[in-house]
């Protein structure tokens, strides 16, 4: 009864999900087979289809562990709590971190952020600062 009202879209959810994504790995395996085989595309690929598996990885485990859940049990619920809150900083590290672009983009950002500050501390600047407003 109550149970299935939950249960079952999880469970229709996690099939049709699993269906969706073996089809786009069936695809992107054609798709992979006509072009040429260049390293760079085919590194592209293989990061591409990591981050894929990552990321069903990552969505699918809270729904799972939700299926997982025995009445009565402390431990559970407070996993899935914690794969829940920490979806986010998953992603993040997915599709951020493991990107050579925008690492690069944020060290720019940092190495601005840096040389600002290292601009602003610099003692050496106060000095000509003092010796310009005294003339």
């Amino acid at each position: 009864g109550l149970v299935w009202s939950f249960l079952g879209p999880v469970y229709l959810i996690i099939v049709v999900n699993t269906g969706l994504f073996f089809t786009f790995l069936w695809i992107l395996k054609r798709e992979v087979a006509k072009r040429d085989t260049q390293v760079s595309k085919l590194n592209d690929t293989r990061m591409m289809t990591f981050k894929a598996i990552a990321q069903m990885f990552v969505l699918g485990c809270p729904w799972i562990l939700g299926i997982a859940q025995i009445p009565g049990d402390t431990v559970m619920p407070a996993i899935t709590s914690l794969v829940n809150g920490l979806q986010g900083t998953f992603i993040f590290i997915l599709l951020c971190v493991l990107n050579p672009k925008v690492r690069a983009e944020y060290r720019k950002c940092f190495a601005r952020m840096c040389k600002t500050k290292d601009s602003r501390d610099s003692p050496s600047d106060a000095g000509e600062t003092m010796i310009t407003m005294s003339s």
